[in-house]
């Protein structure tokens, strides 16, 4: 009995009833939803599409959702229900979507909402606030338009429609149904297609128009954040190798499926199947060098939606034939710690687990904000972040902050908090800079000396002149007259690069030689931190040259008293062992002597530079003196 023509079977319903009710269960907000909330709050309010009200910055890259959140929330003012909501009517709508209208018989809809409601990074994410509940929506769609309608007239536009509303969505999630739009363009090869697909394009051509003149750049600030960086292409497969065995330690079934999936693909050779394979494969592939994400598992909720889809058009006999492995597939699914099934109220964890930098987020964030454990009479949910954001808006203080996590802080915080992200994702200027090291795939920015009082004031007080003129230009394009001839010309000129010269060595390292061992005059415990023999530090990091091999075990050096810094062991330029040097934030301004021993590792084979880097504190970084200690 054919699903496609709507003879829906009771037990398919049932099966997407109980998945639905699976996503209402385990449904949770992650930090980063309060990032589209904030700005949902900012459009509410009057102060436009802005993460800090003053100046035009874009911090989101999935701006439909952004929107259309914004739509609800303009109505509700309430965050929290409002976004669950939300998500959980995306997520029903997907799943119906794909058992009446995708899937070619009931057995092959069961299985494949068998395997979605076993996966967690879908189950996860099908809520969690972030866009991956319409990202499921619009590809489904997509792909029953393009399996049902292809004798319609409006075809091939309703397809780049669809097509352009995934970017919008999720701008890599596009090659997963590229091959899709491109045979079906290919196909139809006359003059009319091209005018259908223009068409179909142009929520796309609109919204990158309309962030080019209102932001001054077409992409959002964490994409130049990240091409940015200065990490290599290297370091980015690593942790993207790193992110997929995190995946398959997690939530085995989710790759196991694609994978297989994959695989069995080219045994059919059916034409939707491999469109869908490749499509499905160049998206792995861009994940792997990409590096991933933070978050486990949520890159791949929608290539395993995309292999369910495949799986539930192969006939019967071949559902049959490959029975016994999907019944293993679904097996593991069970017997893994995380199963989504299996989650109670009582799910997560107070301390933080992190592998290679990935979290799992909902474990991370589901005793805040989980459906079945939200604390209603608290609007803040009881978590720390958001506490301290409702304190920073009661204070009435127009506060400027350098956080890692603002989300809940910059949502209760209100439009009163300038929030600054260290590794550029909220800021113009700190997306354009290169990372302190090029091996931190987090991407963390040194600020500017300077930085903070210009933003406080208003006023261009950047010590470093070249990076100060490129700064006016960046204040122009986020903060002046949207209209202005100036600012047009600007906007044009630094998208086509005609300032990048200006950032040109900014972070670039100065080496300094350390001779007999030593360097600097030796200073004493309070000494003035900018004494005129002290080396102010600013650039992002510094280089030491001992010259030859050197084996001592123990070091001393002067710091200013109120930073932290990283102590980096080279040999033949390859690190061999770090420090972190903690201070002890006393109030008496000055230096401070620290005396430490290397590890035993670095001592026997032996290094001949070393690299400091100021970590974090107040801005200002000096060092008095440096020598081994035998």
């Amino acid at each position: 009995m054919s699903l496609k023509e709507g003879r829906a079977n009771l037990a398919v319903i049932l099966f997407a009833v109980f998945f639905i009710g699976e996503v209402v269960r385990t449904a949770w907000l992650s930090d980063s939803a309060f990032v589209d909330l904030r700005i949902a709050d900012n459009l509410a309010h009057g102060f436009g599409f802005r993460w800090n009200t003053d100046e035009r910055v874009l911090v989101t890259d999935h701006p439909l959702w952004t929107l259309i959140l914004a739509g609800f929330y303009f109505f509700t003012e309430e965050p929290y229900y409002t976004t669950i909501l939300l998500s959980v009517g995306l997520s029903f709508a997907a799943i119906l979507v794909f058992a009446l209208g995708i899937a070619s018989s009931e057995p092959a809809a069961i299985v494949g909402i068998s395997i979605l409601a076993l996966s967690k990074a879908f189950v996860d994410y099908s809520t969690s606030g972030l866009e991956t509940a319409l990202l499921h929506f619009l590809l489904v769609g997509f792909l029953m338009v393009w399996l049902n309608h292809e004798q319609r007239r409006w075809y091939l536009c309703l397809l780049a429609l669809m097509f352009s509303l995934v970017l919008l969505t999720r701008v890599e999630a596009g090659v997963l149904i590229l091959p899709l739009l491109a045979a079906a363009g290919w196909k139809r090869r006359t003059p009319s297609t091209i005018l259908a697909l223009l068409a179909g394009f142009v929520p796309f051509l609109c919204w990158e128009v309309f962030s080019l003149l209102y932001f001054g750049f077409p992409q959002a600030t964490p994409s130049y954040a990240a091409s940015r960086s200065g990490v290599s292409a290297g370091t980015w497969v690593i942790q993207g190798i790193h992110y997929h065995l995190n995946s398959l330690n997690l939530d085995p079934l989710t790759l196991s499926v694609i994978v297989s999936v994959l695989v069995v693909t080219c045994l059919v050779r059916d034409r939707f199947s491999l469109l869908m394979a490749l499509g499905t494969g160049l998206y792995l592939a861009w994940t792997l060098l990409s590096g991933g994400d933070r978050m486990s598992g949520h890159l791949f909720s929608a290539p395993l939606f995309c292999a369910v889809v495949i799986l539930s058009r192969w006939d019967a006999s071949l559902l049959k034939t490959w029975l016994p492995a999907w019944v293993l597939i679904l097996a593991v699914g069970f017997h893994t710690e995380d199963c989504p099934v299996l989650s109670g109220p009582n799910y997560g964890r107070t301390e933080v687990r992190l592998d290679n930098l990935i979290a799992n987020e909902r474990e991370v964030f589901y005793p805040w904000t989980g459906l079945s454990r939200v604390q209603r009479e608290q609007n803040n949910f009881g978590h720390s972040w958001a506490i301290r954001g409702e304190m920073l808006r009661n204070s009435g203080d127009r506060a400027t902050l350098v956080e890692s996590n603002v989300g809940m802080l910059g949502y209760f915080g209100g439009p009163g908090v300038r929030l600054l992200h260290p590794c550029g994702l909220a800021d113009a200027l700190l997306a354009q800079l290169p990372a302190k090291r090029p091996t931190d795939i987090l991407g963390e920015r040194r600020l500017p000396k300077g930085y903070l009082k210009s933003i406080e004031t208003g006023t261009n007080c950047l010590s470093e002149q070249h990076l100060s003129k490129y700064y006016d230009k960046l204040v122009l394009l986020t903060r002046g007259d949207v209209g202005s001839r100036d600012r047009l010309k600007t906007l044009i000129a630094l998208n086509m690069g005609g300032y990048d010269h200006l950032l040109d060595g900014y972070l670039s390292e100065p080496v300094y030689s350390v001779t007999n061992a030593s360097f600097g005059t030796p200073a004493e415990e309070g000494d003035p931190w900018d004494a005129p023999d002290n080396l102010i530090i600013e650039s992002s990091t510094v280089g030491f040259d001992f010259g030859t091999l050197q084996h001592s075990p123990m070091f001393e050096i002067s710091l200013d008293h109120n930073d932290r810094y990283r102590l980096t062991f080279q040999l033949d330029s390859v690190p061999q062992g770090e420090l972190l040097l903690e201070t002890d934030r006393r109030t008496t301004p000055g230096l401070t002597v620290y005396r430490a021993a290397l590890p035993s590792e670095v001592v026997s084979r032996g290094y001949d530079s070393f690299i400091l880097e100021p970590v974090s504190g107040d801005g200002f970084y000096s060092m008095g003196h440096f020598r081994l200690l035998e």
